[in-house]
């Protein structure tokens, strides 16, 4: 069963991401992803914090709309 209160086997693998890149750690690429309410994505799309722009952004607005930056 999959679901809110179901489940699911899942496989889970724990990458340090500052111990190497790419072959090192065994992995072909990392995506980096967050999800944020849309006032707090506003704020760091203002101060455009380091490494913000590489982070792939899931924004969910007011009427629940999620939308991808």
């Amino acid at each position: 069963r999959a679901g809110w209160f179901g489940t699911v086997e899942r496989e889970v693998f724990a990458l340090d991401p500052f111990s190497g890149r790419g072959a090192d750690i065994g992995a072909t690429r990392m995506d980096r992803s967050i999800i944020l309410p849309e006032r707090p994505y506003q704020v760091l799309a203002e101060k455009s914090p380091p490494g913000f722009a590489q982070v792939t952004k899931y924004v969910v607005g007011t009427a629940g709309r999620v939308l991808r930056y």
